[in-house]
C-alpha cells in the first residue's frame, strides 16, 4: 500500500489530485505538485492570445489527504 492520494491546492485556487503512487515523501508530494502545475501553466500559455498574463508564481501550496 502506498501513500495517500493528495489534494494540492495552489494559490488557493488551483486544485491537483496527486495519486500516492507518485511521490514516497513530502518533499516529493511537494516537487510533483510544482511539476503539475509548472506542465498545465505551460498549456495555458500556448493558446492564449496573452501569455504573458497568465500568473505563473506560486505563493502557497496546501495539501489535503484524501481518505478511502
Amino acid at each position: 500500500m502506498g501513500q495517500p492520494d493528495l489534494i494540492a491546492i495552489i494559490n488557493n485556487s488551483i486544485a491537483l489530485r496527486i495519486d500516492g503512487n507518485s511521490y514516497n515523501t513530502r518533499d516529493e508530494a511537494i516537487l510533483f505538485a510544482m511539476h503539475l502545475f509548472g506542465r498545465m501553466i505551460q498549456n495555458q500559455k500556448e493558446v492564449a492570445d496573452n501569455p504573458e498574463d497568465i500568473n505563473d508564481e506560486i505563493n502557497s501550496i496546501v495539501f489535503y489527504a484524501l481518505q478511502d
